[in-house]
């Protein structure tokens, strides 16, 4: 297949409490009707959540496109996208050093001299929002040229684990299994009288994958190592597992693997930092965040007295939340692999060399 030079590049720039959240997205082809109700849902479905802070009640997010569009299509420049903050404010006329322990207050402010409040502004799960909206466009168009379909659900929240994963279940926790649904809301309820907070796991699955998608000249361009990268990104996640990552390393060599003509699926789809064709299933585990209404012992950065760690309006549990953000980090990274395959051009030339790419299979592969 003849390679085409180009690429998708995205950034994020804004505050919490900023006027507005921006986006933008190198390298998309020109002529594609966009569809920015993937994005909105996801962004609705990213507030939802039993346990979350009042702040989902009032922002109410949708997308804005205030660039890169002519009548509805891309035109080849940059997309750029913008989320307005409803819960803006003004910054404290005082500052308060004292940090809230796990979360970025103390490291940042070491690092840059800047009060925590100020870190905390660029550090805040906030800055999602427009990740999660980027990836409803990405998804749109992974969706447009080449079918793909990702599915995401809570898999576990405090030590409540599901026991199914149905992923038609649609409630307010995204949790797929009814018969323990009940009892993951006690949890939370119990947990919000106490002061404290849950983590807990969600489970991904990226379908219609064909293999060989995702770069592998350099280690860190792996669709693996770029996947990795994106999920450790989301605030609160601190592993994650391909497959049966987490089982794998018990096992003997001849039982660890996925034969071709197997229905298993121990890699994850991903076999030297490509797809192979099968789902690319992943694990993460998140931590319960570290803003407790019931506060930790701290100190004051400035005195090294101790104080309480201040409360600042919080969720009790962001499981919900972070299946969502995954799906939309998902969707920009496997969009960025396909732009590295498909390079420059028009929607139409994208799709055409897509198409190309798969009729280029060997016949018994495309039969499968």
């Amino acid at each position: 297949m003849k390679t085409y030079k180009g690429g998708i590049h995205w950034a994020t720039a804004g505050d919490s409490h900023g006027d507005c959240l921006i986006g933008i997205i190198y390298g998309l082809p020109a002529g594609w009707s966009i569809d920015t109700s993937v994005a909105n849902q996801l962004l609705k479905d990213r507030s939802k959540g039993f346990g979350r802070s009042e702040r989902q009640a009032f922002e109410h997010d949708e997308v804005e496109i205030i660039g890169g569009l002519w009548k509805g299509k891309t035109v080849g420049s940059p997309l750029l996208i913008r989320i307005d903050n409803k819960g803006k404010k003004d910054p404290p006329k005082n500052d308060d050093w004292a940090v809230r322990p796990g979360h970025a207050d103390f490291s940042g402010s070491i690092r840059t001299g800047m009060p925590p409040k100020a870190i905390a502004e660029r550090a805040s799960a906030r800055e999602t929002a427009i990740r999660t909206a980027m990836g409803g466009i990405a998804l749109a168009l992974l969706k447009d040229i080449a079918k793909v379909e990702i599915i995401s659900c809570v898999k576990s929240i405090g030590n409540i684990i599901a026991k199914s994963l149905d992923s038609n279940i649609d409630n307010d926790l995204n949790w797929p299994d009814r018969n323990s649904y009940q009892d993951v809301k006690k949890a939370i309820r119990k947990a919000g009288k106490e002061g404290t907070t849950l983590g807990g796991s969600i489970f991904l699955s990226i379908q219609n994958l064909p293999p060989g998608l995702g770069e592998a000249d350099m280690p860190m361009s792996k669709l693996s190592a770029r996947l990795g990268q994106a999920f450790l990104s989301i605030p609160s996640v601190k592993g994650l597992s391909f497959g049966e990552g987490l089982e794998t390393f018990q096992q003997k060599g001849n039982e660890a693997h996925d034969l071709l003509d197997s229905e298993s699926n121990q890699a994850g789809g991903l076999e030297g930092g490509r797809t192979n064709g099968k789902f690319v299933n992943v694990t993460l585990w998140a931590k319960p965040i570290s803003t407790q209404k019931k506060p930790l012992p701290s100190v004051d950065l400035k005195t090294g007295k101790p104080v309480d760690a201040p409360y600042v309006r919080s969720d009790i549990v962001v499981m919900p939340a972070v299946s969502v953000i995954a799906k939309a980090l998902s969707s920009l990274i496997i969009l960025e692999a396909l732009g590295s395959m498909l390079g420059r051009g028009t929607f139409d030339e994208w799709q055409k060399r897509w198409n190309d790419y798969l009729e280029s299979f060997p016949d018994w592969l495309k039969s499968r």
